[in-house]
């Protein structure tokens, strides 16, 4: 099980993912958050890991508040060490349900919509048949004018389709899903190649806006 990978290197891949920063891994659209340090900011991160970028969005501003959703467990041990002290609550859920994140919003503990909801380096791990539930379930979170940011990986090996539990992506097919949500693509960052330098891999990444005119 994927769970299962990450949970066994959890501290190697944690090393790994904290120290590539998060203005270059998202340098093709980092710039369309716009913060106002006098709001709050509320941010979800579903596949959080590490903590990376729960930390950063937990930081640009005084009243961020970030929800980190993260299945495997040791992993999302070592993204609570990597935030402590920062505005961020874990949760451990997954897509395409979302169960403890709906309870949660349900009782009051959890802010029902968010600024910006992020799926870095996820989408992958989602079986195809259970895509357009994980949208339909993440698009009501999105605030009017929020984002949703999806990173999508191309160039799934046999061993990352088998031990790694990864499925193959298609841009045309999360638009589609998107745009069943009224969900607007603001930009699509093409082409991006692979940060840990692995050559068969490359990134594009689709941004869509909540409730735009």
């Amino acid at each position: 099980m994927v769970i299962d990978y990450y949970n066994q290197l959890a501290t190697e891949l944690a090393e790994q993912y904290q120290s590539l920063a998060v203005d270059d891994v998202h340098r093709g659209w980092i710039d369309l958050i716009a913060t106002d340090v006098s709001k709050p900011f509320y941010m979800l991160d579903i596949g959080a890991g590490s903590g990376r970028d729960a930390r950063y969005f937990a930081q640009i501003t005084p009243k961020a508040n970030v929800v980190a959703i993260e299945p495997a467990s040791e992993f999302a041990k070592q993204g609570k060490q990597y935030t402590q002290g920062q505005a961020v609550t874990w949760l451990a859920d997954s897509l395409p349900a979302l169960i403890q994140l709906k309870q949660a919003i349900t009782a009051d503990k959890l802010a029902a919509q968010y600024d910006l909801v992020l799926l870095s380096a996820v989408w992958m791990h989602l079986a195809p048949e259970l895509r357009a539930q994980a949208m339909q379930n993440i698009a009501p979170l999105v605030a009017t004018n929020g984002l949703l940011v999806i990173s999508l990986r191309f160039g799934q090996s046999e061993f990352d389709l088998t031990t790694r539990q990864m499925f193959h992506v298609s841009v045309a097919e999360v638009l589609g899903l998107a745009e069943q949500q009224q969900l607007r693509l603001v930009r699509h960052v093409q082409a991006e190649n692979d940060f840990q330098q692995r050559d068969h891999i490359s990134w594009q990444t689709l941004v869509f806006q909540a409730g735009a005119n």
